[in-house]
């Protein structure tokens, strides 16, 4: 059913309008109430509401939180949902955005990171791939902590906790080293250099 819903209402263009993308949110959280009496426990509808919420302007901070901690509830009980970038990330984001619960960040974006690194782990791969043989995982690992540790070095800032804002920084500088030394394609040298930017932003 969810599959038929959206391939029935895709999802807005991002060069569209953006009161284009709030009604499609809004129709999506109008569906999502019904999908939620259905399937209570299954993270992707948990978190196309969460995601829906984070996109509405007129949100509540209650009903964000609301989402997140279901969807969280809800993946603990799945243990296979993962989304890139992972839900507690996105939720750092909102706070930071609303200017609250700036302490929490951390919490949230290592939360975040920590099944990506466990998926790793279990396939006996180091979180820091060598050039030329990152698989799947790694990659999506790579991906995360791009996404998240932008979110992590705010966080720090906010805080007042520069050493530990430092040490995000050296891990990226670590990461763009290792991406840098690999024989990537012309795709992967397009997204070492916006990683590159994203550093430089920071430093």
């Amino acid at each position: 059913m969810l599959d038929r819903w959206q391939h029935a209402n895709p999802y807005p263009d991002s060069s569209g309008p953006a009161d284009r993308l709030e009604a499609y949110c809004k129709k999506l959280l109008s569906v999502t109430d019904e999908w939620i009496k259905k399937w209570p426990n299954e993270p992707l509808v948990w978190s196309r509401r969460f995601d829906a919420l984070l996109s509405v302007k007129d949100s509540s901070l209650q009903e964000v939180e609301t989402a997140f901690n279901e969807l969280q509830k809800a993946t603990n009980q799945a243990g296979n949902f993962l989304s890139i970038p992972p839900a507690p990330v996105k939720m750092a984001k909102f706070y930071l955005k609303k200017n609250l619960k700036s302490r929490r960040v951390p919490e949230l974006v290592y939360s975040g990171f920590r099944p990506f690194e466990m998926l790793v782990k279990r396939e006996g791969l180091s979180d820091s791939h060598p050039p030329g043989r990152a698989n799947s995982a790694q990659l999506n690992l790579t991906s995360v902590y791009w996404t998240g540790w932008p979110v992590l070095l705010e966080g720090y800032l906010r805080t007042n906790q520069l050493s530990k804002a430092k040490a995000v920084l050296r891990l990226m500088h670590s990461f763009l080293v290792s991406e840098k030394a690999a024989d990537n394609s012309a795709e992967d040298n397009s997204v070492y250099l916006t990683r590159e930017a994203m550093y430089w932003e920071w430093s």
